[in-house]
């Protein structure tokens, strides 16, 4: 339904949202942004930073 509607232009249109009252934004407001989504800067979201991901336990290695 967003799709139709279009992207928020601002904090505020939130309110156009069923149960979303103002002193629930008011609480929320901090933590929220509009605009253009970021791309996901990690192929590997799970991952944290400095560790190297764990090999895939289903590949087997060959000796060669």
């Amino acid at each position: 339904m967003r799709k139709s509607y279009g992207a928020f232009k601002s904090v505020d249109d939130l309110l156009a949202i069923r149960g979303l009252g103002p002193k629930r934004l008011d609480k929320m407001r901090k933590y929220l942004t509009v605009g253009k989504p970021t791309p996901k800067s990690n192929a590997f979201p799970n991952q944290m930073p400095g560790k190297q991901p764990r090999a895939n336990p289903e590949q087997t290695l060959s000796a060669e």
